[in-house]
């Protein structure tokens, strides 16, 4: 299920990589943005809190359903700011320079 959550990503332009088996997987799309399966449903933390202001986990039953509730979170998260230490390890991994890197031009 997590391969073709995957596969629903990429054909909305999200990328997402997967890791796990057939029983339990998870699909990690951003920082922060991880869906998580066990073959039966797919569930992750939305970035929006509930309206009492907690943590609003939601879920979905197929591949199609999650892949476009997700990536709208997508949309919504890659609009913001990362903190500060994920902004350098993002910068790191995608080998960008950073704010005050003089050996970069």
């Amino acid at each position: 299920m997590a391969e073709e959550l995957r596969a629903e990503l990429a054909i909305l332009n999200v990328p997402a990589m997967v890791l796990g088996d057939a029983e339990r997987a998870v699909c990690s799309l951003w920082p922060y943005l991880v869906a998580m399966t066990d073959g039966r449903m797919i569930w992750w933390c939305s970035p929006h809190s509930s309206r009492r202001g907690r943590t609003l986990w939601t879920f979905a039953w197929v591949a199609p359903t999650a892949a476009v509730r997700l990536a709208a979170h997508y949309r919504v998260l890659i609009k913001q700011p990362l903190p500060p230490p994920l902004t350098k390890l993002v910068a790191f991994a995608l080998d960008l320079p950073e704010e005050n890197d003089a050996a970069h031009p």
